[in-house]
């Protein structure tokens, strides 16, 4: 996460919006804020805890690990994201819509 939220503001496409961190239903505002407050500030980001039925109406990309909601909205058809590095051993969901952040901000040539 804090790779994404370093990198985010570097692509030109994302710069126009605005950042909202939805709060996965075991972690809490706190547990965010102490593990990526520093970078949260740096962008202006802003943690949320909405209904996800609030947020899908107004989110133009989505972005995520392995949680249901970057499969609802990659269904969905919103542009989704992993956010997964080249070097973490974690296993993703496979959906070949959701495409790597890493990838898409390499071949940017960011």
């Amino acid at each position: 996460m804090k790779y994404f939220l370093d990198n985010i503001y570097k692509l030109k496409k994302f710069r126009k919006n605005k950042v909202l961190i939805k709060l996965h239903p075991k972690h809490s505002e706190n547990y965010i804020e102490n593990l990526l407050g520093t970078e949260i500030k740096k962008i202006g980001a802003k943690i949320v805890n909405y209904n996800l039925e609030k947020l899908l109406p107004i989110i133009k990309y989505s972005f995520g690990l392995t949680t249901y909601a970057i499969i609802l909205t990659s269904k969905l058809k919103i542009k989704t994201f992993h956010c997964k590095l080249s070097k973490q051993k974690i296993n993703l969901i496979n959906d070949y819509k959701i495409l790597s952040f890493q990838d898409y901000l390499k071949n940017q040539n960011v």
